[in-house]
């Protein structure tokens, strides 16, 4: 090769070239319109670590909050004991805990943001009864309103739990079994004139739900986590499906 000459690249490093460029152009596009996340890479969402956006000095709202040395957040028995997540989610979002009770007989809450409305489904609550379910649906409580679930789920394990919040459904997991499914539904009337319903497919109304003022929190709408009993929390993620999150700080 001669001095003074450029060597010609080849097909493979324009290729490369432009894709880098191109990386660094949406990256930069990202920071200039303010957006809090990079877009899903191609083997799946990217999952929002809850645990590790908690700073226990400003976010430990109500209770005793710990973490261990393996990053676990642990609490003590509290009255709507809680811990604030300086995060909004997506228009529609998954939220995953991994929980064991260690102590006690009630349940975990896990507080919920959909649009203007702020929420929170318990698990394994104990009020009058054991239930899961969304406290608050039409001012009813969580083993009260038409999507009770009266199970029970902590028995000296960990319990993995998956809320699917959407437009159209909403959807408690545990353990990988459906508990509650919320759906729009309208009454009809079947062939013999018996009355039924009918999913429509039309959004739910999350207006619905409303969160009581023992479970407010200093940031206002975001995600929490809350307790009456001893829990482990060895995971809590939230895994957007679709429009990015927001962080509060």
């Amino acid at each position: 090769m001669k001095l003074g000459v450029a060597h010609p690249r080849t097909w493979n490093e324009d290729r490369g070239i432009g894709r880098m460029n191109r990386w660094m152009v949406a990256v930069g596009l990202l920071g200039l319109i303010g957006c809090s996340e990079l877009p899903p890479s191609m083997t799946g969402k990217v999952p929002v670590d809850c645990m590790g956006l908690i700073d226990l000095d400003k976010d430990n709202v109500a209770g005793k909050w710990t973490k261990d040395d393996s990053g676990n957040l642990k609490t003590t028995t509290s009255p709507f004991g809680r811990c604030q997540v300086p995060y909004i989610p997506g228009e529609e979002y998954d939220v995953k805990v991994a929980a064991q009770r260690s102590n006690g007989t009630d349940g975990l809450v896990i507080g919920l943001v959909k649009g203007a409305n702020q929420f929170a489904v318990v698990v394994d609550g104990a009020t009058k009864a054991i239930g899961t379910g969304i406290d608050q649906l039409d001012k009813k409580s969580f083993v009260d309103n038409e999507l009770a679930c009266k199970k029970t789920f902590f028995a000296d394990k960990v319990v993995n739990i998956t809320i699917q919040v959407r437009n159209t459904s909403f959807v408690i997991n545990v353990d990988g079994n459906d508990v509650l499914t919320w759906k729009d539904k309208e009454k009809v009337k079947d062939k013999d004139g018996k009355e039924t319903e009918k999913e429509t497919g039309k959004p739910i109304d999350y207006g619905r739900c409303t969160l009581i003022p023992n479970w407010k929190n200093p940031l206002g709408k975001c995600i929490f986590i809350g307790a009456f009993s001893e829990f482990t929390i060895s995971s809590f993620q939230v895994i957007n499906q679709k429009g990015g999150g927001k962080y509060l700080r």
